[in-house]
């Protein structure tokens, strides 16, 4: 009888023990898949990732096309009727290295078609969108930018300068916007092909932006310091009748040789000017 209760006791005991260490080791093992959880969630290389794709289809017509070598009678032009198409496709790619922080973007882009424009003595492009690549895809933007507690704003790698210097909340696209690139960005910028740039941009306060862009003049990635295309913009941004609006003040320099307007000797000179964009919304339908 005695060895019985010794043999009981013995069981009770390893039945206890015996359900903690269970109880013990499933409380691990569940530490252990979360931290694996975890781990895997950081390691994702899609965690942050933002892609979009842009496709653009024009078709444009023009009577009586008054290019270059066509003949007149009187007043009439005897030009070419002309319809043309063309398309753009934009494929946009973000990773947010941390929230709110930084982050890596790559722009690349294809079309085909030059529109009518070749077909027309005009002062500026009818067709900003058109991208004559026959096709082939080429990278448009690629760039870093670091946000320093929403104040500052440092982005540098191949930059387009519209982006920052002289915008419009109105016409600042040619996919869904005005069309016609002296709409889209004044034809008297001489902003530089998309190129390596460096952008600091500066939120003074919640009334006044301040974006300064420093880029290649020239556009070919050689000797990038030498000729720097400069721009400044400073937005004010009032809030008239309780209606947002951005009244912005552009300076540009180019360092890039020029040739003088009143002195053709003269081939090396700085080019630079001053502008003006204003876009105010007056009330929900009149901007």
């Amino acid at each position: 009888m005695r060895v019985f209760k010794i043999f009981f006791a013995v069981f009770c005991l390893l039945c206890v023990f015996g359900g903690s260490l269970r109880a013990q080791t499933l409380s691990d093992l569940e530490a252990r898949v979360q931290c694996l959880e975890g781990k895997l969630r950081e390691s994702n290389p899609l965690e942050g990732v933002n892609v979009a794709i842009e496709a653009t289809m024009i078709l444009q017509g023009t009577s009586n096309a008054n290019a270059s070598g066509i003949t007149t009678n009187q007043s009439s032009y005897k030009g070419d009727d002309v319809t043309d198409a063309t398309y753009s496709l934009d494929i946009g790619v973000e990773k947010v290295i941390s929230p709110d922080q930084a982050a890596a973007f790559l722009h690349v882009e294809t079309g085909e078609g030059l529109g009518v424009t070749d077909n027309l003595e005009v002062f500026s492009s009818v067709n900003r969108d058109v991208d004559d690549s026959g096709g082939a895809l080429s990278l448009t933007e690629l760039w870093w930018e670091q946000n320093f507690d929403d104040k500052f704003f440092l982005r540098f790698g191949k930059l387009d300068t519209t982006c920052f210097i002289d915008t419009n909340e109105y016409a600042n696209c040619e996919c869904s916007q005005f069309l016609g690139s002296m709409f889209r960005n004044s034809p008297v910028v001489e902003f530089p092909d998309n190129t390596f740039g460096l952008r600091l941009g500066m939120a003074v306060s919640e009334m006044v932006d301040i974006d300064t862009v420093i880029a290649d003049g020239d556009a070919d990635f050689a000797q990038v310091g030498d000729a720097p295309w400069i721009g400044v913009q400073v937005n004010i941004k009032p809030d008239f009748m309780k209606r947002p609006g951005n009244y912005r003040f552009i300076y540009w320099y180019n360092d890039a040789p020029h040739t003088k307007w009143n002195d053709t000797a003269q081939t090396k000179e700085a080019s630079y000017s001053f502008g003006l964009s204003f876009d105010q919304e007056v009330s929900d339908n009149l901007r």
